[in-house]
């Protein structure tokens, strides 16, 4: 059975394998285009998410593994009519967790964390490339809102 509950320091150790995991996948997805994880730097940030009031860090647990974490950060954008919005930093199962419902389980723990503060959208970035993760988003009820666009100038420059 998994359990969804809020990450600990004590999960730290386990949480930033799970962070060096997506880490890796999107260098493989993107090309080395990540550096490698900074374990230090990252502890840092999920430190943060642990202890600022306007973040959250859930973690999935299950057969005495963390098996998944997500990270979010609630922000004030006061030019939008309803100007506190989510916005989910990382999500990630482990490879050995997969297809068992736990993305989804994670991600109904953020849908009540934001209902219980009245907020009303929940914003993210995920890469076109990740084609299993945009179905995921799409499946959950997201939809694209805005294209990030990039130029890498070396490319263009020859």
């Amino acid at each position: 059975m998994t359990e969804i509950r809020r990450l600990t320091v004590a999960d730290l150790p386990a949480a930033l394998e799970l962070c060096n995991e997506i880490r890796e996948h999107h260098r493989r997805l993107l090309g080395g285009y990540f550096a490698p994880l900074d374990y230090a730097l990252e502890e840092e940030n999920l430190k943060s998410f642990i202890a600022d009031e306007n973040k959250i860090a859930f973690a999935a647990a299950e057969e005495g593994r963390l098996a998944g974490l997500l990270t979010a950060a609630v922000k004030h954008s006061p030019w939008l009519e309803n100007p506190d919005v989510c916005h989910v930093d990382t999500l990630v199962v482990g490879e050995v967790f997969r297809r068992r419902g736990i993305a989804g389980r994670l991600m109904g723990e953020l849908f009540s964390f934001c209902r219980e503060r009245q907020l009303k959208e929940i914003k993210l970035g995920v890469f076109n490339d990740n084609r299993g993760a945009v179905e995921f988003y799409r499946k959950s009820g997201f939809v694209p809102q805005e294209q990030k666009m990039s130029l890498m100038l070396e490319k263009t420059e020859k």
